[in-house]
């Protein structure tokens, strides 16, 4: 049988956490990206999000170590957030809301497929 995306992420995810509380781990500090991303897109041109920016492309090395993969892990980070952001304002058409959040969820298991070496670049075109 086929191991999808999600399966071989989770398995080689719980292979390397040893702590499961270990909130250094690079699925707990993706979270933390997305919320810099967040930031970055509400503050606009100010300094604020220049300087948000900075902390968000030194502590986005730690996880995405290929430079090949850095805009495409950005974009697909970003279109999460984006994507979440659109599900919480879809409330109260529960319906159209987890349409949007399943799309977050496939675009950050992407992320992950594509950091984790599941899938390339040029996949993400199809």
């Amino acid at each position: 049988m086929k191991k999808s995306v999600k399966d071989m992420i989770a398995q080689a995810d719980n292979a390397k956490k040893v702590n499961p509380r270990d909130l250094s781990s690079d699925q707990d500090l993706t979270i933390g990206l997305m919320n810099l991303i967040a930031i970055e897109n509400i503050a606009g041109d100010s300094q604020i999000a220049q300087m948000v920016g900075d902390v968000r492309k030194k502590l986005m090395r730690r996880v995405v170590t290929d430079d090949a993969k850095y805009d495409a892990s950005l974009d697909l980070l970003g279109k999460s957030v984006m994507l979440m952001a659109d599900g919480m304002r879809a409330f109260p058409d529960n319906r159209k809301a987890y349409e949007l959040f399943d799309a977050a969820y496939e675009a950050y298991a992407m992320f992950w497929g594509l950091n984790m070496g599941f899938i390339k670049i040029s996949d993400l075109d199809k």
